[in-house]
């Protein structure tokens, strides 16, 4: 079943992962006419998803103030097309690498506010979305919308030696602080920067576990660096 709510002026399928969540002063409701007042739309999360949900939003012109919420330190790339980092390694370029949906610049073009933070928190009753900024600081931003579009992460099977004793986030499935050291999941480009790394200092042998399209992807990626 879809997901609708009257302040979109589009359905939004349950099917891409992102779910839309109206404070409780804004009844679900399909079919009514919008409100010519603006409201304020936060999207948490800013990957493939995320910014497809933004895209559509500003296709249809319509009374929104846009802000999202980006945990890594750049705005939305493919993830699909990751082993192509490998060859071209161009993520100092931040928003500006061959695999880069946009750029800060064209995010603001459009009237959407890109922050940068991780979202720990939601008052439903203060309609706050509570963040952390990379500096460490605690910030907030307010919503009349509130869009969850965080995809899935990497899961590392809790076996001894690929887990730390004690996570350092209990309530942060893919922490990477949690990891011990040679031990790397495929989704970010900080992730393959580490691979990179442990390549570069020394390491000639590499396991994947996961004979999926991203675990073949990572497989071909390190031939050539490593025994596979």
């Amino acid at each position: 079943s879809d997901v609708c709510s009257s302040d979109l002026p589009f359905r939004v399928p349950s099917a891409t992962a992102a779910a839309v969540c109206p404070s409780p002063s804004l009844p679900l409701r399909c079919g009514d006419a919008m409100a010519p007042a603006a409201k304020d739309v936060v999207v948490v999360g800013h990957g493939p998803i995320g910014h497809a949900f933004i895209e559509k939003l500003v296709e249809q012109k319509a009374s929104f103030r846009v802000s999202v919420l980006c945990e890594e330190p750049r705005p939305a790339y493919n993830r699909v097309m990751l082993t192509q980092y490998f060859q071209e390694r161009d993520g100092d370029k931040h928003d500006q690498m061959k695999l880069s949906y946009c750029t800060e610049t064209s995010l603001k073009d459009t009237g959407v506010n890109l922050i940068y933070g991780r979202a720990v928190a939601v008052d439903r009753a203060t309609k706050l979305v509570s963040y952390t900024e990379p500096s460490g600081s605690s910030n907030s931003v307010g919503y009349d919308l509130l869009v969850f579009a965080t995809g899935s992460y990497c899961f590392v099977p809790p076996t001894p030696g690929m887990v730390i004793s004690e996570k350092k986030n209990p309530h942060w499935p893919d922490d990477p602080t949690s990891r011990p050291q040679g031990v790397f999941v495929y989704r970010t480009i900080e992730d393959l920067d580490g691979m990179i790394a442990a390549s570069k200092g020394g390491a000639r042998k590499a396991a994947v576990i996961g004979g999926g399209l991203l675990g073949l992807e990572a497989a071909k990626a390190e031939i050539g660096r490593a025994h596979v």
